[in-house]
């Protein structure tokens, strides 16, 4: 844009000054190493919000992979029991689901969209099969060189450590797939964004009468807690 914005922040914010002012120092550090860099004439306003502030922001749904688990899994032990249904660890007794910066996989896609997340894990699923041809081999009985069979069992551990978290995210993502469409999750969100934007998908007004209505079309596949959510989104806005 080439512009240099007049910045803006929520005076009762500490942190949206603490962003304002190490913005306001990039540019002119920036000016500092480029004093004839010619910025557009005009001028916008960078407004800085912090939004802990905003009332309805911890109301509305959102459709990250870590926010759609924590909406569907109700507890740990529901979380236990959709990571280890059918996989084959199972059958060895129950492992414990445990979503942290240790699992790798939660931590590379737990802030994606859930269909991205999905799809991406399918991805990293069959590259890991490709790469791992020789203990598939294996299991399938088939003979290899001396050389080949080290390397397969030193690796072995690892294998099946991977091999477990990627049933586990399967089993997870389809539980929560199907958990959102029996709640019709879409239609929820879709309710929430007519509350707080006024404005439909084309951009035409909406009415208190068009939103009660779309909120009678769902109210009754709703999960209690968000009836309250709504509730509150409504008066809120």
């Amino acid at each position: 844009m080439n512009e240099r914005p007049y910045i803006q922040y929520q005076g009762k914010s500490k942190l949206a000054q603490k962003v304002a002012k190490s913005v306001n120092a990039h540019f002119q550090d920036f000016n500092k190493k480029s004093p004839d860099h010619n910025f557009s004439q005009q001028r916008g306003t960078l407004l800085i919000l912090d939004r802990s502030f905003d009332m309805t922001a911890p109301l509305l749904h959102d459709y990250t992979y870590e926010c759609l688990v924590y909406e569907s899994v109700s507890s740990a032990e529901e979380a236990d029991r959709v990571c280890s249904e059918e996989s084959k660890a199972a059958k060895h007794g129950k492992s414990e689901a445990i979503l942290d910066r240790g699992d790798l996989v939660w931590h590379r896609y737990k802030t994606k969209h859930l269909a991205s997340a999905m799809v991406s894990i399918n991805n990293e699923i069959s590259r890991f099969v490709q790469e791992n041809k020789n203990i598939n081999a294996i299991k399938k009985g088939d003979q290899l060189e001396v050389t080949d069979l080290k390397d397969v069992l030193s690796t072995m551990p690892k294998y099946q450590e991977l091999l477990s978290m990627y049933s586990k995210h399967l089993n997870l993502c389809q539980f929560v797939d199907k958990t959102l469409k029996a709640r019709k999750f879409i239609d929820l969100i879709r309710v929430e964004q007519l509350i707080i934007s006024g404005v439909d998908d084309s951009g035409n007004e909406v009415t208190n009468k068009d939103i009660i209505k779309k909120i009678n079309g769902i109210y009754k596949s709703l999960h209690p807690d968000d009836h309250i959510r709504l509730i509150l989104l409504y008066f809120t806005c």
